[in-house]
């Protein structure tokens, strides 16, 4: 206990000397996401956790890599190509197991008292995916795709390859570093659903900051801004079905905002504020669908209104 509590001491003290004020701000330079990237990953010679928002956690990190050309990040959990021993190949049913993640962001959030990396992908469409990853191999697949990952099987000199790629534009992954293995998988997921919301609930709070200083004139202005908290609620709905375990045919990213309002419902404030679920659908559908339709200030800001209370209440 003293040992592992000593190790705690020296990351934080670390982590604090180098990176102070990290955890305040979103980072999407590539050289600092490198930096801080590397020292979550190799600090004291141990090896992290990979926890992912739809998916298990991974115990280690075997090998890991950047590619400055497209800002991915390469983790590698095994790799048993060398390895002669068919045993765990055949556990796990691959010869490598990774996932590349392009990177969009990364921010520092505490998560019991511990720095925790967490990591904000692009969304790749399925012909870019194609396109990259459908080189250089015998034979190439898409798996059972996870609801916010996509899962790629190839085959490269006879050896099976599987790559798993986060996609979509939320945060979906974290990096708890090697002395604090007493985080578990669901507190990672925890961390990552509350995270997305309070972003969320940001973007919208300064929505309502920016509706209150539109005149109901500026009706492009207000269109735009109830287009743009239709694209954040969607976002937060998506975290919201994941957390509930809701079942799609479809892709996650590819979700309108009427599939996923069903997840919601807690909504008794909806009598208070005088503006239903129906209510604010129909306005941000016009904002998206019916330019030159007139907007009612008021509708936008009542919106916005409903959707922090919604996506913090359920």
């Amino acid at each position: 206990m003293e040992e592992r509590l000593e190790k705690i001491k020296s990351f934080i003290e670390e982590y604090q000397d180098r990176f102070a004020g990290s955890e305040t701000r979103e980072l999407t330079n590539w050289d600092e996401i490198k930096d801080i990237t590397t020292f979550f990953i190799e600090h004291d010679g141990g090896t992290p956790i990979v926890d992912f928002i739809d998916l298990s956690n991974w115990d280690s990190v075997q090998s890991f890599k950047f590619n400055d050309e497209n800002r991915t990040l390469e983790l590698v959990w095994h790799d048993f190509r060398e390895d002669d021993d068919d045993f765990m190949r055949q556990c796990f049913g691959a010869d490598v197991i990774r996932a590349e993640i392009k990177i969009a962001s990364v921010t520092v959030v505490p998560n019991k008292g511990i720095p925790v990396l967490i990591f904000k992908a692009y969304y790749r469409e399925q012909k870019e995916l194609n396109q990259t990853y459908n080189k250089g191999c015998s034979e190439m697949q898409f798996l059972n795709s996870h609801p916010f990952s996509t899962e790629i099987g190839r085959v490269i000199k006879r050896k099976v390859e599987l790559t798993t790629i986060p996609n979509i534009s939320c945060y979906t992954t974290s990096i708890v570093p090697d002395c604090a293995r007493f985080l578990s998988a669901h507190d990672s997921k925890e961390l990552l659903y509350a995270y997305n919301i309070s972003v969320v609930s940001a973007q919208i709070n300064k929505l309502l900051e920016s509706v209150g200083k539109t005149d109901e004139h500026e009706q492009d202005e207000l269109h735009v801004y109830g287009n743009t908290a239709r694209k954040h609620f969607e976002n937060a709905l998506k975290v919201l079905n994941l957390k509930k375990g809701t079942k799609f045919e479809k892709d996650y990213q590819k979700l309108m905002l009427g599939d996923l309002t069903r997840v919601l419902e807690n909504l008794e404030f909806s009598k208070e504020l005088g503006f239903s679920l129906q209510n604010v659908l129909d306005t941000l559908n016009k904002c998206s669908h019916d330019a030159g339709v007139f907007i009612a200030k008021d509708d936008i800001y009542r919106a916005l209104l409903f959707i922090v209370a919604s996506i913090n209440r359920n």
